[in-house]
């Protein structure tokens, strides 16, 4: 359960508490809060979810209501670092890379996006007749879709020819007109990589909408595994699974190693395909 600034006031959590700031409406969230409430659970610990912003005063409020062993936040939808609390505070540990920070200064679980990006190459490599790929990366060039095209590139200019959207976001009406252009110039047949499912519906009415065949004229490969989009497009759209619930076990083996040695070196646990 979640709860609001109001139904805070009207609970309190004695024991050991362990407190996750994370809004769950994507499925790898989701998936990432099973994560850690099942190592949780192996440690004897309670998890207090909340979907308030992880501000500094939220963070001491709920501080003070549940005196939690340490702190869980997801930043995917974070627009701000995160403030450092003053001490003594509890440990603060991330699911995710702080996007504001060069410096990360808590400990993080992060996606290793090697894994996702090689099971996609490999996936289009088993047909062996594609020597031009392309990658759409999402319109907010988050770092992890800026790493799985990075990534991406890499392998494909080993095989071939390579070509990146850089237009406006596919989900605008000037974005799609962009996405319809660079796809018409796309050396066919080629391998389509996506940063996210979320990115499917727009691509493959672009793509149809080009009078071009899937998979035949362009193969399309994405990453997360949403089921209700793979399933929504047509031909049913192929998706590398990414480990999201050991991004939950991380972040709570990580809490549990801080509280053991305040002092340890900050440490990035990472999870894969």
């Amino acid at each position: 359960m979640c709860y609001t600034s109001t139904q805070m006031k009207q609970h309190t959590f004695p024991g050991r508490t362990v407190v996750l700031f994370c809004k769950p409406q994507h499925q790898a969230i989701r998936e990432k809060i099973s994560g850690v409430y099942a190592a949780a659970t192996r440690c004897n610990w309670q998890v207090f979810q909340s979907e308030l912003p992880p501000t500094a005063s939220n963070i001491q409020k709920l501080c003070r209501m549940t005196n939690p062993v340490g702190i869980l936040i997801d930043p995917i939808e974070e627009t701000k670092p995160f403030p450092p609390l003053r001490r003594p505070s509890p440990p603060i540990v991330l699911l995710g890379r702080d996007n504001h920070r060069k410096d990360q200064i808590f400990d993080c679980s992060c996606q290793d996006s090697r894994q996702p990006v090689e099971a996609a190459i490999r996936c289009l490599d088993q047909s062996g007749e594609f020597k031009h790929f392309a990658f759409v990366g999402h319109p907010a060039h988050s770092h992890w879709s800026n790493e799985r095209g990075d990534l991406f590139r890499s392998h494909a200019l080993k095989r071939g020819s390579y070509s990146a959207y850089s237009g406006p976001d596919p989900e605008t009406n000037k974005g799609a007109a962009a996405l319809l252009q660079w796809v018409k110039r796309l050396p066919k047949p080629c391998g389509l990589f996506l940063a996210t499912d979320h990115l499917a519906a727009s691509v493959f009415h672009t793509i149809h909408a080009a009078g071009l065949r899937i998979p035949e004229d362009i193969a399309v490969i994405s990453v997360d595994n949403v089921n209700q989009i793979c399933l929504n497009v047509t031909p049913n759209l192929t998706s590398v699974i990414v480990n999201f619930p050991k991004a939950g076990e991380n972040a709570i083996e990580l809490l549990r190693r801080r509280l053991i040695d305040p002092k340890r070196p900050l440490e990035l646990m990472t999870y894969g395909a």
